[in-house]
């Protein structure tokens, strides 16, 4: 329930000087909305659109399935250490986009969770915030949306709608914040400068060739599967796509999307709100199983896609697949565990301490998380490391590590000498629909900010 003084602190959550304010109000589908947009009084619209979301789970049950088993307080301390990656990250794309000459207009879908937080970045006149507040979504205890609902609002520029303002942009990208933003930005400077390519471009990886819940999501061609946190697009698609998601899918329950959620999330769906349907991944189905499909493959029309050849993804991917299984079935235990050493002596600090478990699911779980955050915060990796890993996957075989097989022709293709590039493929429906004909436009080599 929400009280009349906590209604009044959403509504208006801020009254600042040198600050606009317009307040937008409508429904979808009897879905009530809200959107106050703040910007500086010194904004100037640019001509390319990046759209953003950042908000933030008050329940800690909603994140802390994805802790790892972390003690309460050592995940309360990892949780402000995500604000000041998300901070840090969100002054990376604005400055970025601010040097730039790209013309770039920086947007931040935000809620009451983080309005706080961002208010100090409307001194930037390529900075506005869309804040949202959406009734049937908002639970007034926790005084905050459900679940990730924010990771869907960001792609609103995406679609043909009254004032985001969608068909203003000669392009609109939607991207995370918690990245170096090294890789995005190029594509978004190429795609700007490259008009010959599609109506879209997106990013995939290898791990989406394979994965079981990429798989389950029963999307049309799986390597085509759209990361959901970088996408492109200069002409906006219809609004119907976006509605259709969320009256079929979020508001009323869709049996398909349940038996997804039942299969891959890790905890009872009966106790979360609209039946886990705005949990971890909302964003990911609707991009592939709605967007992609609907608004380019069913109607044939060609797409373009990059690959990013950032060689720690290989391991990452294989830890991925493992940890999306939730009843791993491990086919040779001593190999399997000889394989997470060599993984550990490869790429750990000498003093990492091996997880003292013999679960190995939970070791799987333990060295994919330690490896990921390592991933984003420490360094590289040479290529000869991951030839070592690809060369013992080769010698026992992909199936006694309970690697699918199918993601060994895109490991290897990820060492080549072109560590820190980015693959576009430009991808055409041929006449034998469904499938697609591929073609490599080009290489893009790009610096990484990492360094050994």
């Amino acid at each position: 329930m929400i009280t009349l003084e906590n209604l009044k602190k959403i509504v208006s959550p801020i009254h600042l000087n040198n600050i606009t304010m317009e307040r937008f109000q409508g429904r979808w589908d009897n879905v009530q909305w809200m959107f106050n947009i703040y910007k500086n009084s010194q904004f100037k619209k640019g001509k390319n659109l990046v759209s953003l979301s950042y908000f933030l789970l008050r329940e800690i049950d909603d994140v802390y399935s994805f802790a790892r088993g972390k003690k309460l307080e050592e995940y309360k301390k990892e949780h402000a250490q995500k604000i000041q990656t998300y901070n840090k990250g969100l002054k990376t794309i604005i400055n970025t986009c601010s040097k730039s000459n790209l013309d770039i207009t920086v947007r931040i879908y935000c809620d009451i969770t983080t309005i706080d937080l961002l208010q100090d970045f409307l001194r930037f006149p390529n900075v506005e915030l869309f804040y949202y507040f959406i009734p049937k979504l908002f639970e007034g205890e926790t005084m905050s949306h459900y679940g990730f609902l924010g990771t869907l609002l960001r792609y609103l520029p995406l679609f043909k709608t009254d004032f985001h303002n969608s068909g203003e942009w000669e392009t609109v990208s939607i991207n995370d914040i918690d990245t170096v933003y090294i890789t995005e930005f190029t594509l978004i400077n190429y795609y700007i400068k490259t008009p010959k390519l599609p109506n879209i471009l997106y990013l995939n990886r290898a791990c989406y060739y394979v994965a079981p819940r990429i798989l389950h999501q029963n999307t049309l061609i799986p390597e085509l599967s759209v990361i959901s946190s970088f996408i492109i697009q200069r002409e906006p698609q219809d609004f119907a796509v976006f509605l259709d998601f969320l009256s079929n899918c979020i508001i009323r329950e869709c049996e398909k999307y349940k038996k997804l959620l039942n299969k891959y999330l890790p905890f009872d769906l009966k106790e979360k709100p609209f039946g886990g349907r705005l949990e971890y991944g909302v964003d990911e189905y609707f991009m592939n199983v709605f967007f992609i499909r609907r608004c380019y493959l069913d109607k044939n029309l060609p797409i373009a896609e990059g690959f990013n050849r950032d060689n720690t993804f290989g391991i990452v991917n294989w830890l991925f697949i493992l940890t999306n299984e939730k009843d791993l079935k491990i086919n040779n235990p001593k190999l399997l565990s000889e394989f997470l050493h060599l993984i550990v002596d490869l790429f750990f600090p000498k003093d990492y301490s091996f997880p003292k478990t013999e679960n190995l699911p939970e070791i799987i779980n333990i060295i994919g998380n330690d490896f990921w955050n390592m991933r984003i915060n420490k360094k590289e990796f040479s290529l000869e490391t991951y030839r070592k890993i690809v060369d013992f996957i080769k010698k026992y075989g992909p199936e006694e590590l309970n690697i699918d097989p199918r993601i060994m022709p895109c490991f290897e293709r990820s060492l080549t000498r072109h560590i820190n590039s980015l693959v576009i493929k430009v991808v055409k429906p041929d006449p034998t629909y469904p499938k697609y004909t591929e073609k490599t436009y080009e290489i893009i080599r790009y610096k990484n900010p990492r360094k050994n």
